[in-house]
């Protein structure tokens, strides 16, 4: 993690409980949470422009990339889980290691352990993560469907014809 993304995440964590500890009991938060669209049953899938009015409220820039990360990445299933930390490395599919992801956008909670006590299944939350890691040196690169581009899986296949990115 670079010092610099760290330092944000530091400035970020300490603000946020700075305002909880300063907030009467009972009020409303300062500060009004992004609307999420209702979750609806546990692998309920949500639609490319659910997911883009998600990535546009936590602030995303390109929020049009962001929803075809994520569906790429959780078949828009806020509530994705991809765990294999219980599989020996030797088992793993060759250049893969074990990982922990949660969410829309699979934050992988062994490389982001900032992030471990996040409910990462609330599609707001996540977005907020994914935003945070987007934000590293390394920016889209961090997820293997940007990377793989138009290959089968990788995010282009998920923006529709007409969208900014496209």
């Amino acid at each position: 993690m670079s010092d610099r993304l760290g330092i944000l995440l530091l400035v970020g964590f300490g603000l946020a409980l700075y305002l909880r500890s300063h907030e009467p009991k009972g009020a409303a938060p300062a500060v009004a949470p992004p609307r999420a669209p209702p979750r609806g049953p546990a692998g309920a899938r949500l639609s490319f422009s659910q997911i883009r009015d998600i990535a546009h409220q936590a602030g995303f820039p390109d929020p049009d990339i962001a929803a075809a990360v994520a569906l790429a990445e959780s078949s828009g299933i806020p509530t994705r889980v991809h765990d294999t930390r219980g599989i020996p490395q030797e088992q793993l599919p060759k250049g893969t290691t074990n990982e922990w992801s949660v969410g829309l956008w699979q934050i992988n909670l062994l490389a982001h352990k900032a992030f471990q006590g996040w409910d990462l299944t609330d599609p707001i939350q996540n977005a907020r993560a994914a935003l945070i890691v987007r934000a590293s040196p390394r920016g889209w690169k961090n997820w293997s469907t940007f990377n793989m581009g138009s290959k089968p899986g990788g995010y282009l296949n998920y923006l529709p014809a007409g969208s900014a990115a496209a």
